[in-house]
């Protein structure tokens, strides 16, 4: 699946005119709606996983099922279904900006203003998901989008909820597509998602968080093995790297970094609200939590955004120092 399909006309309303990317699971393409409407990202599954009729049923109803989501750190489905040919699609917001993985690819390292004022989003994100029992289970930097708020600042949100769910309940989360592309990115992989995926909690992706954080802040990731495989062997029977010996002067997060990524989920956050707070005390500098929640998902500022910030809060979810409404 890739530039050959643009063109296409997906349930008769949605035009592939820009192939945007492609991972182990779907292809994303931008789509002009032909009622009218302003152009979506619709998403494919690609062919190996849309002919399973089954994994296909589970991958619409669970996209479904997390279109209950609603907060501007989340981007959700709009409409599921299943194309002409019978492709589970998706589609979302055509958001504006990069993703998170701009940075890491490159092994940027990133002011900790700018590191917190992500991971906050973040983690705003992910409380309001896990408050409503849903639990992403593949956070890492490509399904973290960063847009440009109209303060000029900058925000993230959270891709694709519910696809790894749908294939790690077929069996198919950490296993290679036809194409070799390894489904999962063992570098974000919590312990337990390695081990028995009957274990996964929202301790999972908090484990995934600080695996970003970490590699925000020094360029590195904690777990430094190329091979994916003993990348996987290091996260089960190994400490994180310290921190300070890659950045001296972070040497005060080694403390939250032994919490985050601890292999006992017991060890960790038992929380995203806990991780924030944690953030903060590292941070040293107070920030309002007042806005760390459902609250800011249904504002009006959120309900009424502009088509290239569809989906970017209006406001910071959290306000740093600095920040100015």
């Amino acid at each position: 699946m890739s530039d050959e399909i643009i063109g296409a006309v997906v349930a008769r309303r949605w035009k592939l005119t820009r192939l945007i990317g492609a991972g182990a699971v779907g292809a994303v393409y931008e789509a002009t709606d032909l009622r009218g409407g302003e152009p979506r990202a619709v998403k494919l599954l690609l062919p190996e996983h849309g002919v399973d009729r089954a994994l296909g049923e589970r991958f619409v109803a669970e996209a479904l099922a997390v279109a209950r989501l609603s907060h501007p750190n989340i981007v959700r489905a709009e409409e599921a279904g299943k194309a002409e040919d019978g492709t589970p699609y998706l589609v979302m917001p055509l958001l504006s900006g990069h993703p998170l993985s701009q940075y890491t690819d490159t092994r940027q390292r990133l002011d900790v203003e700018r590191v917190c004022r992500l991971v906050f989003a973040l983690l705003g994100g992910l409380d309001h998901a896990h408050a409503a029992g849903v639990v992403h289970r593949d956070v890492k930097p490509a399904n973290v989008f960063v847009g440009r708020m109209p303060s000029g600042k900058y925000s993230s949100v959270l891709l694709d909820f519910g696809v790894a769910k749908v294939l790690e309940e077929s069996g198919r989360f950490g296993s290679r597509t036809a194409t070799g592309a390894l489904i999962g990115t063992p570098a974000y992989m919590s312990p337990e998602q390695l081990t028995d995926a009957r274990r996964i909690d929202h301790r999972t992706d908090l484990w995934s968080v600080g695996v970003m954080t970490y590699q925000l802040l020094s360029g590195a990731l904690p777990f430094r093995d190329p091979d994916p495989v003993q990348a996987m062997f290091s996260v089960l029977t190994t400490d994180p790297h310290p921190i300070e010996q890659v950045v001296p002067t972070l040497v005060r997060w080694r403390g939250f970094f032994e919490r985050a990524l601890a292999r006992d989920p017991a060890h960790r956050f038992d929380s995203a609200r806990a991780m924030a707070e944690g953030l903060i005390a590292v941070y040293g500098k107070q920030v309002p939590m007042d806005a760390f929640g459902v609250a800011a998902a249904t504002s009006p500022q959120a309900a009424s955004l502009a088509p290239t910030d569809y989906a970017i809060p209006a406001v910071p979810l959290l306000v740093l120092p600095g920040d100015r409404r």
